[in-house]
């Protein structure tokens, strides 16, 4: 088996070589000369130009100056007197009402809890 490959492979090998054929003789080749250099001589032109004065340019710009921002900064207000006290400590303050709800409920279903505030002034007329 293996002969048939190896075979196979020697003639591949010549094939490649070129060993299996003689090269055919190649036709001498002409060899022509080099075609003829011309070399030019630069022509040398003047050209005056006329002197140009640049004058400074003056741009004007636009300043921008913006608006300061006054940014209002809550005051905080100082705490009710009247907060978080009870019914009978709510009703020793002159200044203090207590708020009762007609119903437990809102509208809602929420709860409502009655509490203490500050009277309103009277309304000046």
């Amino acid at each position: 088996m293996y002969p048939k490959y190896l075979k196979t492979l020697c003639s591949f090998f010549l094939l490649l070589t070129g060993c299996a054929t003689e090269p055919q003789p190649q036709p001498p080749v002409a060899i022509a000369p080099p075609p003829p250099v011309i070399v030019e001589k630069p022509k040398v032109v003047v050209v005056e130009k006329p002197v140009v004065v640049e004058k400074p340019v003056v741009v004007e710009k636009k300043v921008i100056i913006e608006k300061e921002k006054i940014v209002k900064v809550p005051v905080p207000k100082p705490r009710s007197p009247c907060r978080g006290l009870t019914e009978p400590a709510c009703g020793n303050l002159a200044s203090c009402e207590w708020i009762k709800h007609k119903t437990s409920t809102d509208k809602n279903g929420r709860a409502l809890v009655d509490y203490c505030r500050l009277k309103h002034p009277a309304s000046k007329t």
